[in-house]
C-alpha cells in the first residue's frame, strides 16, 4: 500500500514546501501577516481565541468590543473550525496566525490535485493544476481576509468526494462530502459556502445521468443536506438569529452590488497590472505605475496565469459542445463571471438581487473563486488531452488559437496607443486618469505590459517544441510547465499586501492606559475615517492589550447600537455625529465608559463641548420644505451665505421627509477655507443628522457659505435645515464632565468624571415598547412594557468579586429591592443567578441587561451560557462519532473483501 501511494506522498510533501518557496519572506519577518482587516479584525479576535484555548476554554463571548458580542453568533470567529482548533492549540499565536494561510494554500493544492485525478487527469498534470489554484490571485489576495481564504479551499475536496460517490454509489462518500462542506461553513465565511452550494446544485443536476434511478440520486442529496445541517446547526442557527436580530435579512440593491467586478478588469486576466499596481512598494519592485483603475485588487484580483487561461479558453472553444463535462464547467465559469460583474450588467444583476440567498450578500465579485477553479479544471483537462492523446491536430489547433490570441491582445494594445495618440494630438491635451498618463501605460517600456507579453512569447515557444517533448520526454515538459507557471504566478500574485506588520503595543498611549486601567473600565476610541488605522488600540487592536472598548469591527451590529451610540459595523463614527452623546454623558457613564480618546483634529471642539452650552443660541439659517432633486449621478449644489466668526461653535441640523437614497455632504466653505472638521455627511438610508462645527483662530474669509452637496438617486424633500451659533459657558471648572489626562501628537485622552461601574443600580424603571430616550441613564432604565417590575427601586451597594470574559460576580447589599444593570450587550445566551438560583434577565435601554434583586445581602452572578449552542454542539459531536464508526466499519469491510 505504501508503494501504491508513495508518489502521492511525494506530491503532498511538495505542496507543503511550495508555499514557503513562494513566500520566502516568511522566514525573516516578524509581526502579523497582512494589513487592514487582518490587523483590525482577524488577528485581534484570533488573539482572544488563542488566549482562551491556552486556558482550555472557547470564547463564546467577547467582552472586548461593542459592549460585548456573541462570538458564536459571529460566524467569522470560526471558533470550532478544525484547523483553527489544531494550530492555535499547539503553536504560539504569531506562528499559528502567520502559518495558517500557507497551510491552507497547501490544502488547496492537495484537494485540487485529488479532484483532478478523480476526473481522469494524469498525476503530473493534476499536480500542475494544484499549483495553479494554490497560487491563484483569488487565494493570495486574501491573506488579510483569512476566513475567505480558509473557506474557498474546501470546494475541490467537496467535489472530489462527490465524484467518488458517483463512481461507487457508497454512502461513506456522502458522509465525507458532508464533512468537507461542513468544514467550509465552519471556516467562517458563509457567502463562500453559499456560492459553493449553488455550484453543487448545478453539479448535482448534471450528474443525474450517473445514477440508475432518480430515487437514489434524491436519497443521497437529502442525506447530504441533513448531515450538513446537523453538523453545523450549532453555528448556523446562532448566526441566523444574530443576523435577523440586527435586521440584516435584507440589504439594499446598492449594498448588494458594491465592489462588482468592473468589466474592463477582464483585461487583467492577461495583463494583471494593466491598471497599475496597488502596491507601489512591492517586494518585487518591477511595477512603477500606481493603481488608477476601478474597484479593489482584494475583491477583484483573479489572475490565474498565462498558460491556464490560454488552455482553458481553447478547451471551451474546442470541446464545449462536444463533451458534456467540459460544457458543465464552461457554463459554471460563464455564470460566475457574469454574476461577478454585478452592476456592470444591470439587468442580470437586478434579477439576482430578487433571488433569496443571493440577495443576502454584497460584493458579487467574491464568486470569482469559482471562475478561477473552473479555469484550472478546464486547462488541466485540455493539457491532459494534449500530452496523453495521440491526436496531433490538438497541438496544431492550440498553436493557431494561441498565436491568434497573442496577436489580438498585443495588436489591440498597439492600436489603442495609436488611437490615443491621435485623440491627444487632435485635442492638444494629454489624457490623464488619477494622475497617470495613459501613454505611459500603453507602452512596452511599462513592465506591466512587457512581462505578460514576454510570458506569452515564451508560452508560444513552448508550444512550438511541445510535440518533441510530448513524444520524447513528457516529464521534462511537465517540469518546464511547472517552472513557467510558478514564476508567472509569483510575478503577479506575490502581493505586497501579504507583508508583516508589528502590533503597536508599545505606544505611550497604551502605556498610559495600562497604568490606569484595571480591565474593568471601558474605553471609547472615537474613530473617524482618518484615524481608525492610526489608533494604537482600535479598532479591535485593544484585544491585544485586554482593554474593553465601546466600539470595534463586527460582522453584525444592531440598529439600536447604531442609533444610540452613533457607530457602524466598523466601529467608526463621524465626530460630529457623536457630540450629542459627549455633551449629555449619562448614557456613556452608564455604559462604563471611563476613558475617551479623541483625535487632536477635534480637540478644541471637544474642549468647548466639555464646558457646556448656554441657552443663548442664535439661529442664522432656518429653511423649511425645500425640494431636493434627483442628481442623476452628478453633483447638485445647494448653498446659502452665512457670516462666520472665529472662536465660535455652530450647530447644524438637517432632516429629510424620507430616508435618503444617496448622500448629502454638509460643510462651511469659502475661498481657501475648506476644512475637514467643518463638514459632515448624511448617509444612505438616514433622515436626520446633527453636527457641531468649531471655527477657530484661523482666518475666516469675508464671504462664506454653508453648502449641501447632493448625490441623490431619487427626489427628496428637505423638511428642515438650520444653522445656529452656540453660546458658550466659560465656567470650565463647574461644568466640565471630562478631565484631560493624556495628550500626544495625534490623540488626547479624557477621563469621564461620572462613570459608573460595570454593575450599577438605578432608582427608576420605565416600561415602554418603543425606543424612548431618557434624560438620565444613570438613574433610570427602560425595559419592555410587559415586564413584571416595580416602577422605583432602592439604590444598592455593589462589590464586584470577579469579572472576566463572559462572567461577572458581585455582592449586592440593599435595604429594599433593587434593580441592577450589567453594562454588557443583552443576548439570549446570558443567564443570571441570585444566590445560585436562576432569575429572569431584562433587556435594558435596548442595549444592555438587568435583573431585579431582593433586599438584603445577595451574591449576584451573570454567566454567558448559550444552552441551545451546547445542545446542538453535543448533537453534532454524537453524529460525528456515529459517522466515524460507520466509516471505520466500512473500511474494515472493504479490507476484508479485498
Amino acid at each position: 500500500m505504501l508503494k501504491r501511494y508513495s508518489k502521492d506522498i511525494f506530491i503532498y510533501v511538495t505542496y507543503c514546501i511550495l508555499p514557503f518557496v513562494f513566500y520566502f519572506n516568511f522566514f525573516y519577518s516578524n509581526g502579523i501577516w497582512g494589513i487592514g482587516d487582518a490587523l483590525e479584525s482577524y488577528a485581534p479576535n484570533k488573539y482572544l481565541y488563542d488566549q482562551a484555548l491556552s486556558n482550555f476554554e472557547l470564547p463564546f463571548w467577547n467582552n472586548g468590543i461593542n459592549l460585548g458580542i456573541s462570538n458564536i453568533g459571529d460566524i467569522q470567529s470560526a471558533l470550532l473550525y478544525l484547523p483553527n482548533l489544531l494550530l492555535y492549540s499547539i503553536l504560539p499565536f504569531d506562528l499559528a496566525y502567520n502559518y495558517l494561510p500557507l497551510f491552507h494554500l497547501t490544502l488547496a493544492g492537495i484537494f485540487t490535485y485529488m479532484f483532478l485525478k478523480q476526473i481522469g487527469v494524469d498525476k503530473k498534470v493534476a499536480f500542475l493544476g494544484g499549483v495553479t489554484f494554490m497560487f491563484s490571485a483569488v487565494l493570495n489576495v486574501r491573506f488579510s481576509h483569512v476566513t475567505i481564504l480558509n473557506s474557498i479551499i474546501w470546494l475541490p475536496l467537496v467535489l472530489y468526494f462527490y465524484e467518488k460517490l458517483k463512481q461507487s454509489m457508497k454512502i461513506k462518500y456522502v458522509i465525507l462530502m458532508s464533512f468537507a462542506y461542513s468544514m467550509q461553513i465552519l471556516a467562517g465565511f458563509i457567502q463562500i459556502a453559499f456560492y459553493t452550494a449553488v455550484i453543487l446544485l448545478v453539479y448535482f443536476i448534471f450528474s443525474i445521468k450517473s445514477y440508475e434511478n432518480i430515487k437514489l440520486w434524491f436519497k443521497h442529496k437529502v442525506l447530504f443536506s441533513i448531515l450538513v445541517l446537523t453538523l453545523t446547526a450549532f453555528q448556523i442557527i446562532p448566526t441566523l438569529k444574530l443576523s435577523k436580530s440586527v435586521g440584516r435579512d435584507e440589504i439594499t440593491y446598492d449594498f448588494f452590488s458594491s465592489f462588482s467586478l468592473p468589466i474592463e478588469n477582464i483585461l487583467t486576466l492577461f495583463f494583471p497590472y494593466f491598471y497599475g499596481t496597488p502596491f507601489p512598494e512591492n517586494q518585487l519592485p518591477l511595477y512603477k505605475i500606481p493603481f488608477f483603475g476601478e474597484g479593489s485588487i482584494v475583491e477583484n484580483g483573479f489572475y490565474i496565469g498565462i498558460i491556464p487561461i490560454f488552455l482553458a479558453l481553447y478547451c471551451i472553444f474546442k470541446y464545449a459542445f462536444k463533451e458534456r463535462y467540459i460544457l458543465l464547467w464552461s457554463l459554471i465559469i460563464s455564470f460566475s463571471l457574469l454574476f461577478a460583474l454585478g452592476s456592470e450588467l444591470e439587468f442580470i444583476n437586478s434579477i439576482f438581487y430578487h433571488i433569496p440567498g443571493f440577495n443576502y450578500f454584497r460584493v458579487p465579485s467574491r464568486i470569482l473563486f469559482v471562475f478561477s477553479f473552473g479555469i484550472v479544471v478546464l486547462s488541466s483537462l485540455c493539457l491532459n488531452k494534449i500530452i496523453f492523446e495521440k491526436d496531433r491536430n490538438l497541438i496544431i489547433g492550440l498553436k493557431k488559437f494561441s498565436f491568434k490570441l497573442v496577436v489580438f491582445l498585443t495588436g489591440s494594445l498597439v492600436l489603442l496607443r495609436f488611437v490615443l495618440s491621435k485623440v491627444q494630438s487632435y485635442y492638444n491635451e494629454e489624457i490623464i486618469i488619477n494622475n497617470v498618463r495613459l501613454m505611459d501605460v500603453l507602452t512596452f517600456s511599462n513592465t506591466a505590459i512587457t512581462i505578460p507579453v514576454i510570458l506569452m512569447l515564451i508560452y508560444l515557444g513552448i508550444l512550438m517544441s511541445m510535440r518533441n517533448f510530448k513524444d520524447k520526454n513528457p516529464n521534462l515538459l511537465i517540469s518546464i510547465l511547472f517552472i513557467f507557471i510558478f514564476i508567472d504566478l509569483h510575478l503577479f500574485n506575490f502581493y505586497n499586501i501579504n507583508k508583516f506588520n508589528d502590533i503597536n503595543k508599545d505606544s505611550e498611549m497604551v502605556y498610559y492606559l495600562e497604568s490606569v486601567n484595571d480591565g474593568n473600565d471601558r474605553i471609547w476610541p472615537v474613530l473617524t475615517s482618518n484615524a481608525d488605522i492610526e489608533m494604537a488600540i482600535s479598532p479591535n487592536k485593544n484585544l491585544f492589550n485586554e482593554f474593553r472598548t465601546l466600539n470595534g469591527y463586527v460582522t453584525f451590529m444592531s440598529e439600536d447600537k447604531k442609533d444610540l451610540l452613533y457607530i457602524d459595523e466598523r466601529g467608526v463614527s463621524d465626530f460630529n455625529s457623536v457630540e450629542k452623546l459627549l455633551v449629555d454623558n449619562t448614557l456613556l457613564s452608564s455604559l462604563n465608559i471611563k476613558y475617551i480618546i479623541i483625535n487632536n483634529v477635534y480637540k478644541k471642539e471637544f474642549d468647548l463641548l466639555n464646558r457646556g452650552f448656554t441657552s443663548d443660541n442664535t439661529t442664522l439659517i432656518d429653511i423649511n420644505k425645500e425640494y431636493l432633486p434627483n442628481s442623476n449621478g452628478e453633483l447638485f449644489l445647494f448653498t446659502k451665505d452665512i457670516k462666520l466668526e472665529k472662536n465660535n461653535l455652530y450647530k447644524v441640523s438637517l432632516s429629510l421627509e424620507r430616508p435618503i437614497n444617496g448622500e448629502i455632504f454638509i460643510d462651511f466653505y469659502g475661498e481657501n477655507f475648506d476644512l475637514a472638521n467643518l463638514q459632515t455627511v448624511l448617509r444612505n438610508g438616514e433622515t436626520f443628522t446633527e453636527a457641531y462645527f468649531y471655527v477657530d483662530e484661523q482666518q475666516v474669509p469675508e464671504s462664506t457659505q454653508v453648502r449641501l452637496l447632493n448625490y441623490l438617486k431619487s427626489d427628496n424633500l428637505l423638511h428642515k435645515f438650520t444653522v445656529e451659533k452656540m453660546g458658550i459657558n466659560s465656567n470650565i471648572t463647574d461644568e466640565s464632565k471630562y478631565q484631560e489626562v493624556f495628550v500626544d501628537n495625534t490623540f488626547s485622552i479624557y477621563k469621564n468624571k461620572n462613570v459608573l461601574e460595570t454593575l450599577y443600580s438605578v432608582s427608576n424603571v420605565i416600561k415602554a415598547d418603543n425606543k424612548n430616550e431618557i434624560n438620565d441613564y444613570t438613574n433610570n432604565a427602560i425595559v419592555h412594557s410587559q415586564a413584571n417590575l416595580q416602577d422605583s427601586y432602592n439604590k444598592s451597594n455593589i462589590n464586584i468579586i470577579n469579572y472576566s470574559n463572559g462572567q461577572v460576580k458581585a455582592e449586592v447589599n440593599s435595604k429594599e429591592a433593587s434593580f441592577i444593570v450589567f453594562s454588557e450587550s443583552y443576548d439570549e445566551g446570558w443567564r443570571a443567578y441570585i444566590n445560585n438560583k436562576a432569575v429572569p434577565i431584562y433587556q435594558v435601554n435596548n442595549l444592555v441587561q438587568g435583573i431585579e434583586v431582593p433586599k438584603g445581602s445577595n451574591i449576584v452572578e451573570f454567566r454567558y451560557v448559550p444552552i441551545d449552542v451546547y445542545c446542538l454542539l453535543l448533537i453534532s459531536i454524537i453524529l460525528c462519532f456515529i459517522c466515524l464508526i460507520y466509516l471505520y466499519i466500512d473500511y474494515r469491510r472493504d479490507n476484508n473483501n479485498t
